[in-house]
């Protein structure tokens, strides 16, 4: 895991995938010896290979509707389908059957390990960082709150899981799931004007403006009595077509791995021409490991 981090650091986010994958199996194959069964091996390898199949349901050809969906189900080895009917099934449903069930499998083939709970959060944001501007689409976005919701299942502590997750729901028009994704991350979370930031955007969206306020309120204190010298997580990369279509014109949702320089504004930021994901998310070690796993 240590070296996983590091590749992630270093924007070596395929050979970093390849370190969370391992890490994934390593504790599903300790988790089998330990109960003397091969449920969790089993568990893990049946995750990885929904998430792999729910591809074929979120393509280009998907996108036209042109897609045999009891075809791909009959062919598949991902079993949540295959006594359903789904003659008149949208490939993007079935597409969310399958997150589902991987979401289920991995957080099952990890239990309660915390070190599985940042593997599988580190999964997600390789995703998130490899799709760019696309990270809103079901391709990236769909496998991405998958591994999230399994690394909150696995340990509910990972707050950095809950919030990235709040942030995905709230592109997907989620907002009252993204709400409460946020309450949980800034409930176990230490000191973080960012969660409190996105949280004060989905109250004010939900029409809650008392509440937006508060959250205001105390993001905006947080970040006084943080400093500039603050090490706390912030913006670092913002992609403006990404969250074209979810920032409205009056507020603003801070994205899980963009923050800007300490000397500029948020509305400054949202301008900005894209950096490159690698380069941004190398700086921000806590961001890649969000239970200290250093320490």
């Amino acid at each position: 895991m240590r070296h996983g981090i590091e590749l992630a650091e270093k924007g070596a986010l395929y050979a970093s995938r390849k370190e969370f994958m391992t890490a994934i199996r390593l504790i599903a194959q300790a988790n089998d010896i330990e109960h003397g069964t091969r449920r969790y091996s089993r568990a893990a390898i049946a995750g990885f290979l929904a998430l792999k199949e729910a591809n074929d349901f979120v393509n280009q050809n998907a996108a036209l509707g042109e897609l045999d969906v009891a075809r791909l189900v009959s062919g598949h080895k991902t079993p949540v389908l295959k006594d359903a009917g789904v003659e008149d099934m949208p490939p993007t449903i079935a597409a969310q059957y399958y997150f589902g069930y991987a979401k289920d499998q991995l957080a099952e083939g990890v239990g309660r390990e915390a070190v599985g709970s940042i593997a599988l959060y580190g999964l997600g944001r390789i995703i998130i960082a490899g799709a760019g501007p696309n990270s809103q689409q079901l391709d990236y976005a769909g496998p991405a709150m998958a591994l999230y919701q399994a690394a909150l299942i696995a340990e509910p502590q990972n707050f950095r899981a809950a919030h990235e997750l709040g942030v995905l729901l709230v592109g997907t028009g989620q907002l009252e799931l993204a709400r409460a994704m946020l309450m949980g991350s800034a409930a176990v979370a230490p000191p973080q004007s960012m969660i409190w930031r996105n949280l004060a955007v989905v109250h004010s969206r939900l029409g809650e403006p008392q509440l937006a306020q508060e959250a205001k309120q105390k993001a905006e204190a947080m970040q006084q009595q943080s400093g500039p010298a603050s090490t706390a997580p912030r913006v670092e990369w913002v992609d403006p077509a990404t969250f074209a279509n979810t920032v409205g014109a009056t507020d603003s949702l801070t994205p899980p791995a963009a923050v800007p320089p300490a000397q500029s504004s948020p509305a400054k930021a949202l301008s900005e021409p894209a950096k490159s994901p690698g380069s941004a998310l190398r700086k921000r070690i806590t961001e890649w490991d969000p239970l200290n796993l250093r320490r």
